[in-house]
């Protein structure tokens, strides 16, 4: 895999980084929604276990997972069975996270308040699709997550 370098557009200070703090929790995939996510027609509570059951093509195994908290689903799915999965997951998470932040206005409104500072996922997990994790003193990481919320709540502004 490619290594990204990543840059801040402002500052690590400025930007919000640590979706674990209270302020910015509901930014997490983990956060319980106060609306459903669906996915094929079955109702999950939070963004990141829609997500890991994305990646298995079978519905029964989905509305198995559909039950678990995230950090099941993360240990229980261990690889894509979804056809394609590389050049879909992107799009996934993308239509989960609209359901999340459209669907539920107090969380619409709270990505709206962010107003325009910049939004990374930083981490320590090595995950360097989705966030950026620090690396010898540099960042790295594509930050689709922070990318994806950050045009989400452009959208919101537009529709305003």
């Amino acid at each position: 895999m490619k290594t990204q370098r990543f840059q801040f557009k402002t500052s690590e200070q400025e930007a919000i980084v640590n979706f674990y703090v209270e302020e910015y929790h509901f930014l997490s995939n983990a956060y319980p929604e106060k609306i459903v996510i669906q996915l094929n027609g079955i109702p999950f509570d939070n963004v990141e276990t829609a997500y890991q059951a994305a990646k298995i093509a079978d519905p029964a195994i989905q509305r198995k997972i559909s039950r678990m908290r995230p950090e099941e689903a993360k240990k229980y799915v261990t690889h894509a069975t979804t056809p394609d999965w590389k050049n879909v997951k992107y799009k996934i998470m993308y239509d989960l996270l609209w359901q999340k932040f459209y669907g539920n206005k107090d969380l619409g409104q709270k990505l709206l308040a962010t107003g325009d500072r910049e939004i990374v996922k930083l981490n320590t997990s090595g995950d360097i699709y989705w966030g950026v994790c620090k690396v010898d003193g540099s960042y790295v990481g594509e930050n689709n997550i922070g990318n994806i919320l950050m045009e989400i709540r452009q959208k919101l502004k537009n529709l305003e």
